[in-house]
Parts: structure tokens; sequence; C-alpha cells
């Protein structure tokens, strides 16, 4: 690894694999003031200031079927859709989901715990 990521890799939550995942990555945190125009390279993170929320754009947007997605979700929580938009929500989360696999997950201003839910019930 590069010495410009030397203090990053031998962090143990981190690592050379980590740091690989890291550079395939994009992150925006935009509404912060100055904050709101980092941008990286591939998926795109953003934090909804004030909104308890997250926009995740992934790095290669793709059809989602809303009717299998649905049919497969209905099992874990609520779930209502039309052409355009997919709702679901379990628990004290919500994820609004678009057709290019746009997701805004409420109920959470953690990148980690957003990643994790879109995820474990988007997966893609």
């Amino acid at each position: 690894m590069q010495d410009r990521y030397s203090r990053q890799v031998i962090l143990p939550n981190i690592g050379e694999e980590g740091q690989k995942t890291l550079l395939k990555s994009k992150i925006a945190i935009i509404g912060c003031g100055a904050l709101g125009t980092v941008v990286a390279k591939k998926e795109i993170i953003t934090l909804l200031c004030g909104r308890n929320a997250i926009q995740i754009t992934p790095a290669e947007p793709g059809e989602i079927s809303f009717k299998l997605l649905a049919e497969r979700l209905k099992q874990l929580g609520e779930v209502r859709f039309n052409n355009f938009i997919l709702v679901f929500k379990e628990r004290d989360k919500e994820i609004s989901l678009f057709k290019d696999g746009r997701a805004i997950i409420k109920g959470t201003d953690d990148e980690k715990v957003a990643r994790s839910l879109y995820a474990r019930f988007v997966g893609i």
C-alpha cells in the first residue's frame, strides 16, 4: 500500500483489505456547511443533516424489480410500492428505494448502520 495510506493500513479495523475497499468507494456529505463538498470515487453516501437519514447511491445503478423485492421483504416488515418507489419499514427504520438502486435510510445517521441495512434488505 502506498505511503499516503500507511496510517490507515496499520489500524486493525482497516488493514490493507479495508483500504482497498475504501479506495473503491465514494462518500459525500451534503448540507452540512463546508463539509458538503466532499466527494470520492464510487458509491456515494449522503448524510441528510437534521433528518436522521442517509442516502446511498450505488456506484453502478441498475434496474430493481420492486415486485420481487417486495415479495422477499413482506415477510420481514411493512412494504408498499408503486412504479417509482418502494418503501420498507422494519421496527424504527425505513428504507425508501428508487428503481435505480438509490435509497434513503431513515432512522439512523450512522453510515455503517445504513450500509448494513442496505446490504441486508436491498442486497445490491
